[in-house]
């Protein structure tokens, strides 16, 4: 079966599931952002693959940085993430005149 054929999942959390991925980027805690984002006094949209026990998590800022961490082999949600970019981020950011972004991601895997 197909990925495309699955049911694909990514949720955008709301501010109370923040602390559920917290620790997936302590290892990229050097980047004030991505805590201040989590702390919920910087704009940003939080994305992960359970609402409960996200085990890969998804940030972006509204602007021209995304924050990747987790578990690099989830193929459900790397294909839920593609899809979000491609359908939603990428077209608002157009619109936005955004035309680049950097990527911070950890495991280097």
């Amino acid at each position: 079966m197909a990925l495309s054929d699955r049911c694909v999942s990514i949720h955008r959390l709301d501010e109370t599931g923040y602390p559920r991925v917290r620790r997936l980027f302590q290892e990229l805690d050097y980047n004030l952002q991505i805590m201040s984002i989590l702390e919920g006094r910087t704009r940003g949209r939080v994305y992960a693959d359970d609402t409960s026990e996200p085990q890969t998590a998804f940030i972006w800022d509204e602007s021209h940085k995304f924050f990747l961490s987790g578990d690099a082999e989830n193929p459900v949600f790397n294909e839920a993430l593609n899809r979000l970019i491609l359908g939603e981020i990428y077209p608002e950011a157009r619109r936005r005149k955004i035309w680049g972004w950097i990527l911070h991601y950890h495991p280097e895997s």
